[in-house]
């Protein structure tokens, strides 16, 4: 719960897809998502993990275009896991509108909304001993108090050192 939003609008989170290939069921599954009409859909990493005879190079275009399919207004933001090594680097058009956050923030506005978001590498939620505040709380001191302060990674181990931040939601 929070003061800061002030008219609905739906998240869909998404994570570990890791699709040994894309066929029917994945096609049915962005069908579902196609219907809940998401406004902003954030992904938190593991996008593919192609078996036997399929490839990141023959399972990405159609994945991609899966993800063409999806038009949220507010967008579609990921961070990298570990099967994700292979697309790191990726535009958006190669992820089908997908843009990936590797350290950094974005700031999305719409009418009397405004959302702060930051995505971490994915090297920097593998170590529960050493979470990156050196980055997360210089975003924070920045954002302003109306801000939605949105923090993705892709592995949980980071969350519980931030538990005394300022930081309305929290997905990995």
């Amino acid at each position: 719960a929070t003061g800061k939003i002030h008219r609905p609008f739906t998240i869909l989170h998404i994570s570990d897809i890791q699709s040994a290939g894309n066929g029917p069921y994945e096609a049915g599954v962005f069908e579902t998502i196609r219907g809940l009409n998401p406004d902003l859909i954030l992904h938190t990493g593991d996008f593919l993990q192609p078996q036997g005879s399929r490839t990141h190079l023959s399972e990405l275009p159609k994945l991609a275009a899966l993800f063409a399919t999806l038009h949220p207004p507010l967008g579609m933001y990921a961070v990298d896991g570990e099967s994700d090594a292979r697309i790191r680097g990726a535009t958006p058009p190669e992820l089908g509108g997908v843009q990936f956050l590797y350290s950094e923030p974005v700031d999305i506005r719409v009418d009397d909304l405004h959302i702060r978001l930051f995505g971490l590498a994915l090297a920097q939620t593998r170590n529960r001993n050493h979470v990156p505040l050196n980055l997360i709380v210089p975003w924070i001191e920045e954002s302003p108090p109306d801000a939605v302060n949105i923090l993705m990674g892709h592995r949980p181990d980071y969350l519980p050192h931030l538990l005394d931040l300022p930081i309305d939601l929290c997905l990995a």
